[in-house]
């Protein structure tokens, strides 16, 4: 696991400077746990570790990385997951999403569900997240990446990114290039 902090830069600063933690968390073969500046929480408890842990699940391959890692600590520590996803997704994911609570059930996790009312854009489902790990409120936030670069990125946005930028906790990305060792 590789831990990286953020300056979460945004507009101008963000364009000419770029993101090492974007960077990173596009070519890491490990989970990266990016932690925003200001980010901590005072909610009691919160010194025993991850009690709360949010996983944000696309209905894609890309979130299988963090669905394993997220099952794993929190069989480790003990802790409630919540699995969320979008309404806009489509019948696979909400297939997908279906299985990942099962496979979470079946490890013995204590796991709840919720469904965030956002639109099918990089944008408004990176806000949704936010603001759902803020309410809940989270310890850590677990979700995967495409680990898209070039035109892709610059079209379709990265969700990871804008999630770990604006983040109330820290947030553990894994894409499908982490290896198992």
């Amino acid at each position: 696991m590789v831990f990286v902090g953020t300056h979460a830069r945004g507009g101008v600063s963000h364009l000419l400077l770029g993101s090492v933690a974007g960077g990173l968390v596009r070519i890491a073969t490990k989970p990266v746990v990016v932690v925003p500046a200001g980010a901590g929480s005072s909610r009691p408890g919160r010194d025993q570790g991850f009690a709360r842990l949010l996983l944000a699940i696309d209905g894609t391959d890309a979130s299988l990385p963090a669905l394993r890692a997220a099952i794993e600590l929190a069989r480790g520590f003990g802790a409630v997951l919540r699995l969320i996803h979008s309404a806009a997704d489509s019948g696979q994911a909400e297939a997908v999403f279906d299985a990942a609570l099962a496979e979470c059930r079946s490890a013995g996790v204590n796991a709840a569900v919720a469904t965030l009312q956002a639109a099918r854009q990089a944008g408004a489902i990176a806000k949704a997240v936010v603001a759902d790990a803020t309410a809940w409120p989270a310890d850590l936030i677990l979700l995967g990446t495409h680990a898209r670069c070039g035109l892709d990125r610059l079209r379709q946005g990265s969700v990871a990114e804008a999630v770990f930028r604006h983040a109330p906790a820290p947030v553990m990305v894994a894409s499908l290039n982490v290896s198992g060792d």
